[in-house]
């Protein structure tokens, strides 16, 4: 892998995986389209932590204050007081519901691997479902969105967009796209929807990049050349940082739909050429 490749790689972990078009159906079409070598292990590793910082930095002040309102809780219950951390502490109970919101998509995640890396090699499959992710944007138009703050986010709108996140492992189908209108379906405001979206990605996003290590450290595969990979790490966090700012804007403005046709062409024009 050349510096040129690892820029590229970069520039499509970091744009594709937050803005709503789906990083994982990019990939899978250039991959067919182009004739790409998957990258090596080492640098999906890198890639993803390159992605993982853009977003921590992004929301570092969300972050921050969940941290320190679980911190909070966790000293409440050990006193006894669980119940009045809930009650008290919009932070704590803010962590609870994105640990609880990530369950459903962990265990589905898990249990359908295999499944989904088949489908991914299916290229004019995916086509399509970035077309059915095209049309779930178009749609966003209509959505207006709730009254629901981060502060006030309930329990059942909190388990309502975790368990859509599971779509979200289809190779098309957008995780960010995907947690935002389900959020707005369930009554939150749109800039509630995004940053409870982007809440959500950090243990997604930490977690997959902890499996690629596990990955990478049981195996001995060849690793990718080292100033590739850093050039490709650095790109992905800044192109990922910039995706974060321009997709929370349009979100905020109700204008997400506007990936919508982009994704119905994109993937359209991938089914109709692969199966002809």
């Amino acid at each position: 892998m050349t510096e040129l490749d690892g820029v590229l790689l970069g520039l499509v972990q970091g744009l594709t995986e937050f803005l709503p078009v789906s990083s994982s159906g990019h990939l899978a079409l250039a991959h067919h389209a182009l004739g790409f070598d998957e990258p090596k292990l080492s640098t999906e590793v890198m890639l993803h932590a390159g992605t993982l910082l853009a977003i921590l930095v992004a929301f570092r002040v969300d972050l921050w204050n969940v941290v320190c309102g679980v911190v909070r809780g966790a000293g409440r219950a050990v006193r006894g007081d669980l119940a009045g951390a809930w009650r008290d502490d919009d932070h704590f109970r803010l962590g609870v519901l994105v640990a609880l919101g990530t369950v459903p998509v962990a265990i589905a995640g898990l249990a359908i691997k295999d499944s989904v890396e088949a489908l991914g090699a299916r290229p004019a499959i995916v086509g399509l479902i970035l077309v059915a992710n095209g049309i779930a944007l178009v749609a966003s138009r209509w959505l207006r969105g709730g009254e629901q703050t981060l502060r006030s986010i309930a329990l059942r709108t909190a388990l309502f967009v975790g368990v859509l996140q599971i779509a979200a492992l289809l190779p098309g189908i957008s995780r960010s796209g995907t947690t935002i209108l389900a959020g707005l379906a369930a009554g939150l405001g749109r800039d509630a929807a995004g940053r409870f979206s982007f809440l959500l990605a950090i243990p997604a996003v930490f977690g997959a990049t902890v499996l690629e290590v596990v990955d990478l450290v049981t195996s001995d595969a060849p690793a990718d050349p080292m100033p590739a990979v850093l050039i490709g790490t650095a790109v992905a966090a800044v192109s990922g940082y910039g995706a974060i700012l321009v997709l929370m804007r349009l979100v905020r403005g109700g204008r997400l739909w506007v990936f919508g046709p982009y994704c119905i062409v994109l993937g359209a024009i991938a089914a109709i050429t692969i199966w002809a």
